[in-house]
């Protein structure tokens, strides 16, 4: 698979995260610099497990941002724990959350969850802003994760990094009618995530996504 995603502008090629931990246990349950920019406005990967519609919407008070503990009460359970296994179910809340926000045109729990030098995350949130600028919303699309290639470590006192092998589907895009205007092809790849825990959550400080 070539260093570009379907959907995505070019990508550097990853800094391997060494000396990692693998730890599958969580079945049960990048470097400094994020070295990625999302260059176009065509929706991009990033999905999850759960089918549309078992995720609630985000609601913030007041209608605009979310505010960290509304953040919390969406993502899974322990993922406000400043742990390793804290960052991972943040990053599978992200996985779960930007098929989501495209499904449902809302990217307010994707921008509560970035911190601000996440260049990845803000093409995440652009992305929600292009469909709905053109009047589309995701209708088929998922990513799952390898639990197998889980990879990772604390790197110390609230800073983490988590690896995973990823699959994503076809993400098919329809218009306000329902009618499909719209398909990127699925592919496989290595997502490593940067997080930093900002109390009371983890937030994402920079992603990167090769070729396995």
């Amino acid at each position: 698979m070539p260093d570009t995603l379907p959907g995505m502008g070019a990508m550097t090629t990853a800094v391997r995260a060494a000396g990692a931990l693998v730890l599958v246990a969580l079945l049960a349950g990048c470097t400094g610099d994020d070295g990625i920019v999302t260059t176009t406005p065509t929706p991009t990967v990033v999905a999850g497990s759960e089918e549309p519609g078992t995720t609630p919407s985000p609601t913030p008070s007041g209608g605009g941002e979310l505010t960290d503990e509304e953040l919390l009460v969406l993502m899974p359970e322990g993922a406000g724990d400043p742990t390793w296994e804290g960052a991972v179910s943040t990053v599978l809340f992200l996985l779960d959350e930007y098929p989501r926000a495209l499904r449902e045109v809302d990217s307010r729990a994707l921008e509560a969850l970035s911190l601000p030098e996440c260049r990845f995350c803000a093409g995440l949130v652009d992305d929600v802003v292009q469909v709905d600028g053109a009047g589309l919303r995701l209708d088929e699309g998922s990513m799952t994760p390898d639990f197998l290639g889980l990879d990772g470590f604390l790197e110390s006192e609230g800073h983490a990094r988590v690896v995973f092998p990823v699959r994503q589907s076809d993400f098919r895009y329809v218009d306000s009618g329902g009618v499909e205007q719209r398909t990127t092809n699925g592919a496989d790849f290595l997502m490593y995530v940067e997080l930093r825990f900002v109390d009371p959550a983890w937030k994402i400080a920079g992603v990167e996504v090769v070729a396995p």
